[in-house]
């Protein structure tokens, strides 16, 4: 089974294969919204995939789907985030791309609302990775070094 890593002190995401092969690496970063409170950055932990075949596209809302929309053309790789201080109110975190034409901030630098935003070459390779080899984990690491060393 496949997995990424986010690293939040070099600003990138790895894509591994079953045989933990880095299939790619890409610039992604945790910069999250002002507005959200109860989250500062992403906790240092592995989480499970939610959506381990394919990613969550906007079915009702196609339009929203594009290198400008909140997730890109690709879509968002959820996982599972457990309630706590931190996430309480952010269950659908993922990663994705998106806002890359933004007037400010654009691609990965976009705030979210505690996602990981990634580029949409990133995406492509995740999506046709998980079509032949299911995303099992996500493992975030140093998200909490590069948190406290912008202080």
């Amino acid at each position: 089974m496949s997995r990424l890593e986010f690293d939040g002190m070099q600003k990138t995401i790895t894509l591994y294969n079953a045989k933990e092969e880095a299939v790619g690496k890409w610039e992604a970063q945790n910069i999250i919204d002002s507005s959200v409170k109860d989250m500062r950055h992403l906790p240092d932990k592995t989480y499970m995939i939610q959506d381990t075949h394919a990613p969550h596209l906007h079915f009702d809302h196609p339009e929203k789907d594009t290198f400008n929309g909140e997730y890109g053309v690709y879509g968002i790789v959820r996982f599972y985030t457990p309630k706590t201080k931190n996430t309480k109110k952010h269950e659908g975190i993922g990663v994705h791309a998106g806002r890359e034409h933004y007037y400010r901030k654009p691609g990965p630098q976009h705030p979210t609302f505690g996602c990981i935003r990634t580029v949409e070459v990133a995406m492509k390779a995740i999506k046709e990775l998980m079509q032949e080899d299911t995303l099992q984990t996500i493992t975030v690491i140093n998200n909490n070094a590069a948190k406290k060393s912008k202080k």
